[in-house]
């Protein structure tokens, strides 16, 4: 019967031989400090194809680049739907 050691989320972070394989990455979070990640389970030719590049947003923290770089609002319609929001 084929079987496998449980370990915790704190042991698996702590691990060599995950570490070895650059399994977590440490990312900075303006809210929490410095958070541990678990990258992507799959690797690319390219490193940076999949890479952590930052820390999740907050709350509301790419409205601007949402509602005028994707959405293409105006500035009016942007204060219309900030206004909506609050």
């Amino acid at each position: 019967m084929p079987s496998a050691p449980c370990f915790t989320n704190r042991q698996l972070a702590q691990d060599d031989h995950l570490a070895a394989r650059n399994v977590f990455v440490d990312v900075e979070h303006p809210v929490i400090g410095r958070h541990r990640l678990m990258r992507a389970p799959w690797l690319f030719s390219d490193p940076e194809t999949c890479a952590i590049r930052r820390h999740g947003p907050r709350l509301g923290e790419d409205n601007d680049y949402v509602l005028g770089e994707l959405l293409q609002l105006s500035a009016d319609a942007r204060e219309r739907v900030r206004a909506a929001l609050r």
